[in-house]
């Protein structure tokens, strides 16, 4: 049976296609989502921006977006694939977004009910976005601006 785990990160992006030249090691995926909530600064964002994973890297700060895509680029690296999930706060009076960061794992049952916390009827998950198609939103936004 596949499992899955699911990781809640705040999310905003801006140009990706850079490598990281030095990074942590990390043996599992609890690892690397570990390492980015104790070594990644959240900032709040003041723009609709995204920072390549090179740049939150560096920085060791950003926004949630920037957070999960650094996140998804360590992931990758271990051949762990992964997908971000956009999701909207409908009960919030400003368009308040969040990101999921959801990786197959063999922790938690796909079933699981510990996983309902993502959909409760105050929330609208309103993009998927696989790694990949995070890098090519950000260079198209990045070359509209």
């Amino acid at each position: 049976m596949k499992k899955i785990i699911l990781t809640a990160v705040l999310v905003v992006l801006m140009g990706c296609s850079q490598e990281i030249l030095i990074e942590p090691v990390f043996n599992t995926v609890d690892d690397v989502f570990k390492w980015v909530i104790e070594n990644i600064e959240y900032t709040l964002d003041k723009e609709d921006s995204w920072q390549s994973p090179q740049q939150t890297y560096n920085l060791k700060s950003g926004h949630c977006s920037d957070m999960a895509l650094l996140e998804m680029y360590f992931l990758n690296e271990m051949n762990i694939e992964s997908e971000m999930y956009w999701v909207r706060f409908k009960i919030s009076f400003s368009d308040n977004s969040h990101a999921l960061v959801l990786v197959k794992n063999e922790t938690i049952p796909r079933n699981s009910t510990s996983l309902s916390y993502i959909t409760p009827s105050c929330y609208e998950i309103i993009r998927i976005t696989s790694y990949k198609q995070s890098l090519e939103y950000a260079e198209r936004i990045k070359t509209t601006q």
